[in-house]
C-alpha cells in the first residue's frame, strides 16, 4: 500500500458499517487537519484502490446513485 491513509481507511471500515466516500472523509478530517490532499474525491480514489486489492467492497445503491464501502469479509473478522 503506497498511501498510509489507506491503512486508516481500511481500519475505519473494519466495523462493516457501509460508508460513502464523504462519510469516510468526514471521519478522517479531524485526524488530518489542514491536509489539502484529503478530499471526498481523493477518498473515493483510495476506496477504489482498496477495492482492487480486495480489502473493501463497494456497493452502488441505485436510489441515489450512491456508492458505499465496507470491509471485505475476510478483513472484517
Amino acid at each position: 500500500m503506497k498511501h498510509p491513509i489507506r491503512l486508516t481507511i481500511a481500519a475505519l471500515l473494519r466495523d462493516g458499517k457501509p460508508r460513502t466516500a464523504r462519510d469516510v472523509f468526514e471521519a478522517l478530517r479531524p485526524q488530518y487537519p489542514g491536509e489539502r490532499q484529503l478530499s471526498p474525491d481523493a477518498v473515493d480514489g483510495h476506496l477504489q484502490a482498496l477495492k482492487a486489492v480486495g480489502i473493501v467492497r463497494i456497493a452502488e445503491y441505485s436510489t441515489r446513485k450512491r456508492k458505499c464501502a465496507t470491509s471485505a469479509p475476510s478483513i472484517a473478522g
